[in-house]
This record gives structure tokens, C-alpha cells and sequence, in this order.
């Protein structure tokens, strides 16, 4: 294990503490294993630990929360080499080993006689060099799209190439071109009139330059005369490839007419050889080397630019998809073995297009583990260019009579208006399969197993996975369903854990969930103290982790971003109710739970109705036929 340094600043003064041995006490306290003196600092303010190779930091009911990197630490946070911590108003930072230090110097130090800066208003650059520096500078000014990157290039190019026109394209499918950015210099005709602009010309290529793109992968001249016989100039055309892999992506296109005098000058220079006027299309040899180098230089320069913004705008979607992705996973975050086995479960499951039953408590996370199943199988097939349909039907008792309807459509009825029709190629989600009629439950079996619906008109194929879920254990289920139906699934059920029985994952998932509602509102991210903490695990969480979400956001509304107390939660967190695998023998119903809450919130808010529709998150006519049925 390799030995770190954390570095103590306090008041200018460093002090160096080497990490010897796996944990470690830090606060006031003289019998803390790293003492400091801050006043501000609690007498048992934090613990330091090792968790196998990886160092951990959390809170031990200081006032002022330890911060890591800005985030406070009322819960286990990973420490990484490089950390900046806050334990009152005392920094500190954790070092790898022989890895230097460096802060600000306020001593002041008479050796130092002079010091100057550059002028306010930046002198224009004086040499070649710092000009061309200064037009680098310029074409790698923060941008967001490919387009502003392509068009800050070709406004250093213009600069540094002489031209008629310039264009930067993408070659699309079979050779379209897509003009990212372009720039083209007004000309003149004979009689003095200025000729037609970029707005009105077109752009032509020789496909024979493309070629010599494609077969090289470098920068490549061509010169053509014109062909109309009044017209004596040359044209030169010069293009550099922008490559990625083997395939010319796009390139940089630069057009430039020459009078036969000026073209002759160059020929001279051996830059190029003159041609017959009989042939409309020669190539230059040799070309213009230092022009080509340049611009395959500042190829070079643009594909640097465009792979970075490219980069960061599929790490940016892969942001997006993966919260989009976990903000429906809250079940997996979990540090419990019981947990982290159903994960190992999930990953081996997840190619699988068999059918499956997840089972658990209200609450406890079923269809977020079929929304997994369903995405992880989805990922695992080829050549799909669109997401398959995911259609959750959510069956009650009071519904029987209608779920062979949901089901499997009425006659007459559009496909895309019943369930297993809506949901082929992708996953049906039965939740709650136990109230599934038996009929319904032998025709879902026979047009699952024969992979056709039975319509009034002909057999329609069927292509679906069934993911079903219960409230029940499997053994109940075995009781309930038709053992027809029970022979589809071919592995166990999916058990999900309820939350008394994670309770140590309440401090992660409260940080999950008060973000994800910060992110979601705007508002800052509310933290719950020690003391609320220590609430919401003595509790039993009848509804487990949807209930734990609602509570958060309720108080995180109350809270105002700030930090949760107690007296901002629910009462029945007052009464500190040990956590138990029983639930308990009295529950209240959802009706009871509802009204005590509302007026719950209420009281918090002194009656305000819209502040408490806010933080419950209805509107504000619910709540009023809400309290008028109490």
C-alpha cells in the first residue's frame, strides 16, 4: 500500500501528517490520531480509513461537515490522491507518494526588484512567428459545434493561404458533400464589375482530385485551364484530406485562379510546369510544396479540433444516457452483499430474451429491475438502429374484468391500442401478474410459446419478451398462476431487497435522490444532517424506496436547499422506530398515510397552500379536493 501525505494549511503554515496503518481520528481532540488546532474543528471530527486499497472519509457529527472537493462528507466518500479537504477553516490535501506541493507565497521577498505585464490593450504581434502564433490562438477559441471549430480555421487559412475561395466539406454517403464552413473572395472581372460571389456560385470538385485524396491520404494540386477559349488564366486547385481511420472523412479545399503571367512566375520558381492548352486538366508537378504542407497542417490542426468536440459531445450524451439511464436503477445503488448479488444476477440476465418474474415488496424497485432487463437485452442485439418498446401494463384487482382487454385489444381495435401487439419486438411488463384472469392467463401462454397473436383476422407474428411482477413470493406465485403460465419463466425470480433490510444504503441513496431532484428543479442540493440520518434509518419503510424518494423531495422543498433537520420530516420520523425485517402488524392505509402527510406539510409550511402544493408535488385544485374528502 503506498504511503500518502496529507498537507494541513492553516493561518499560512503547512504541516505534513504521513498515513501509517488503516484508520485514523482527526479533530480537536488531543487524543485524536491527527490533531488540529482550529477552533472551528469539532473534538471528534472526522475518521480517515482503508477499505481494501481505496481511503474513505466521513463526518463523525461535527457542526461543520468535513468537505471533499466541495462535497460533504455526512456519509463515506471515496478520498482520491489529489483531494482538497475543509475541516473548519483548515484545508488540507492528500498526496501520493514523492508527488510535489505547491501554494501561493504571501511572504514577501526583498530580491525581488522588479515586475512588468503587458499593457492593457495587447500590442498587435511584431514577427512572423508570434502573428501566426496569435492566428492559432484564434481558431482554438472554445466552441460547441463542429460548424464555429470549422469556421475559426478557415478564418485563420484565409489568412495564411492565398485564395479565391475556401471551403471546408464532409463527404457524405455516395460522395454528397456538406459544407461545414467556407470563405470566398470577391473577384473582379475584365471590365472592372466585381464577378458573382459565394451566395450565387457553386462549388465543383474534380472527382479526380477526391482520388488522389483517397489513394495518398495527403495534401494533393491540381491546375486546369477553363473552358471557354476568351479566358487565359489557370486555376489551381489544392485540397488536404481530413482522415479518420482509414477513410477520408472530409477535407480542405482551397481555389485560386493565376493569370498565365503569374502562373509562368511560379513555373519559373519550380512550382509547377506549364501545360498544353489542348488538355483542360493537368496536374501540377511539382506542386506548391510549401503551400500543401501548410494546408495539411492546418488539416491537422481541424481534425485535433473536430475529434475533441466530437469527444465531448459523445461523452456529453453518454452523460445523458447513463443519468437517464440510473435515474430508473435507484435499486441498484447499494453497498449491501443482497444487493450486489441481485446486480451480479442482473448483468448475467440482462442478454436473455427469456421471459422473467421479478418479486418484492411495494416500492422495493421491480419495474426499475425489468426497465434494466429490458435496456441490458436491448444493448446486447445488432443492427437495430431504434430503441425497442418497453410497455409496462399495471394490472389491480378492481381491473380483472378489463386486463384481457389491456392485454390483447378489443375486436376491431388499431394494433398499437392493446399491450402485446404495442409491445412486439420489445418487452411487455406485467406488473402485478397475480391478478391476471386464468384466461387471459392460457392465451397469453399459447401466443407467447407459438410467437403469434390469435386476432379475428390472420395470425399476427409475435416477437416480445414477458417480464412479469408480483408482490408475491414465487411460492405464492406457483399457487396463484397457471402452472402453464409459471413453465414459461425458466429461472427463478428476481427477489428485490427491502430497504429496513439495506439500511446502510440510505445515505447514498439520499445523496442520489436529493441530486437528482436539484438537478430536476434548479435548486440546490439539499444534505441531510446527522441527526435526520439517523431518523431515516431507524425507520421501517413499509413502501422502501419509493417512499424514502417522496419523503427527500418533501423535505428538501421544506428545507429550501439546504440542510434537512428532523423537524422537516414527516412525524412518524419523530417517534424513532426501530428498524425491524417484520413489518409491522398495524399498518396504516395509503389514504391515512396521504392525509396525515398533507397535513403534515401544512403545518410546516403555516398553511401556506401553494408552498405545500409545491413541496408535495401536486396542483393546487388536487389539494383542495384532497382536503375537502378528509
Amino acid at each position: 500500500m503506498p504511503q500518502l501525505r496529507l498537507i494541513f494549511v492553516s493561518n499560512g503554515k503547512e504541516r505534513p501528517f504521513l498515513l501509517r496503518g488503516s484508520r485514523w481520528t482527526i479533530g480537536r481532540d488531543p487524543h485524536s490520531d491527527i490533531v488540529i488546532p482550529d477552533p472551528l474543528v469539532s473534538r471528534r471530527h472526522a475518521v480517515l480509513w482503508y477499505e481494501g486499497h481505496e481511503l474513505f472519509i466521513r463526518d463523525a457529527g461535527a457542526k461543520n461537515l468535513v468537505e471533499v472537493n466541495g462535497k460533504a462528507a455526512n456519509e463515506a466518500l471515496p478520498v482520491p490522491v489529489g483531494a482538497r479537504f475543509r475541516l473548519g477553516s483548515t484545508e488540507a490535501v492528500l498526496l501520493g507518494p514523492n508527488e510535489p506541493h505547491a501554494r501561493f507565497d504571501a511572504t514577501e521577498s526583498s530580491k525581488v526588484f522588479d515586475i512588468w505585464a503587458l499593457p492593457e490593450t495587447e500590442p498587435q504581434p511584431s514577427n512572423e512567428q508570434l502573428k501566426t502564433l496569435a492566428l492559432v490562438a484564434d481558431a482554438l477559441q472554445p466552441v460547441r459545434s463542429i460548424a464555429d471549430a470549422a469556421w475559426l480555421v478557415v478564418s485563420m487559412a484565409r489568412q495564411l493561404i492565398p485564395h479565391d475561395r475556401i471551403v471546408i466539406g464532409r463527404i457524405g454517403s455516395q460522395d454528397r458533400i456538406d459544407i461545414l464552413a467556407s470563405e470566398q473572395r470577391a473577384l473582379e472581372a475584365k471590365d472592372g464589375k466585381t464577378g458573382e460571389t459565394q451566395a450565387h456560385s457553386s462549388l465543383k470538385i474534380p472527382r479526380k482530385l477526391l482520388s488522389e485524396l483517397r489513394s495518398k491520404h495527403r495534401a494533393a494540386c491540381l491546375c486546369r485551364r477553363p473552358s471557354q477559349g476568351n479566358d487565359t488564366g489557370i486555376e489551381r486547385l489544392m485540397a488536404a484530406p481530413w482522415i479518420r481511420g482509414d477513410r477520408v472523412e472530409g477535407f480542405l479545399f482551397v481555389q485560386r485562379r493565376l493569370e498565365n503571367s503569374e502562373f509562368n512566375s511560379l513555373e519559373e520558381r519550380g512550382e509547377t510546369v506549364s501545360s498544353s492548352d489542348s488538355t483542360p486538366f493537368e496536374e501540377c508537378r511539382p506542386a506548391p510544396t510549401e503551400d500543401l504542407q501548410l494546408l495539411q497542417l492546418i488539416v491537422r490542426l481541424l481534425d485535433a479540433r473536430l475529434e475533441t468536440i466530437e469527444t465531448i459531445e459523445r461523452l456529453e450524451n453518454d452523460k445523458l444516457a447513463m443519468r437517464s439511464f440510473t435515474r430508473r436503477l435507484p435499486s441498484l445503488l447499494s453497498v449491501s452483499p443482497e444487493t450486489q448479488q441481485l446486480r451480479r444476477d442482473l448483468v448475467r440476465l440482462s442478454g436473455l430474451s427469456d421471459p422473467m418474474l421479478i418479486t418484492g415488496e411495494p416500492g422495493s424497485g421491480k419495474l426499475f429491475l425489468a426497465m434494466h432487463l429490458h435496456s441490458g437485452g436491448h444493448e446486447t442485439r445488432s443492427g437495430e438502429e431504434t430503441v425497442p418498446p418497453f410497455v409496462p401494463v399495471r394490472l389491480t384487482p378492481e381491473g380483472i374484468q378489463r386486463a384481457e382487454d389491456q392485454l390483447f385489444g378489443l375486436e376491431g381495435d388499431h394494433p398499437g391500442n392493446y399491450a402485446i401487439q404495442a409491445a412486439h419486438g420489445g418487452t411487455l411488463c406485467i406488473r402485478n401478474i397475480e391478478h391476471l384472469p386464468e384466461s387471459a392467463q392460457l392465451r397469453l401462454t399459447d401466443e407467447l410459446l407459438n410467437g403469434r397473436i390469435n386476432t379475428a383476422l390472420d395470425p399476427t407474428p409475435l416477437r416480445t419478451r414477458l417480464i412479469a411482477t408480483s408482490s408475491l413470493n414465487y411460492e405464492e406465485l406457483c399457487g396463484t398462476l397457471h402452472p402453464d403460465l409459471i413453465a414459461l419463466f425458466p429461472h427463478r425470480a428476481l427477489v428485490t431487497v427491502p430497504l429496513r433490510r439495506r439500511l446502510d444504503d440510505i445515505p447514498l441513496l439520499a445523496s442520489y435522490f436529493l441530486e437528482e431532484y436539484a438537478a430536476r428543479t434548479g435548486a440546490g442540493a439539499a444534505r441531510v444532517s446527522p441527526r435526520a440520518m439517523d431518523r431515516l434509518r431507524a425507520y421501517h419503510w413499509p413502501n422502501n424506496i419509493k417512499e424514502l424518494e417522496q419523503v427527500l423531495e418533501t423535505a428538501a422543498v421544506l428545507a429550501r436547499g439546504h440542510v434537512i433537520y428532523p423537524k422537516q420530516l414527516p412525524p412518524q420520523f419523530t417517534q424513532n422506530k426501530p428498524a425491524s425485517d417484520a413489518v409491522p402488524t398495524e399498518i396504516p392505509t395509503l389514504k391515512q398515510i396521504e392525509s396525515e402527510h398533507i397535513m403534515r406539510v401544512l403545518e410546516l409550511v403555516g398553511g401556506n397552500k401553494s408552498l405545500a402544493c409545491k413541496a408535495l408535488g401536486i396542483a393546487y385544485s388536487t389539494l383542495h379536493e384532497k382536503l375537502k374528502l378528509m
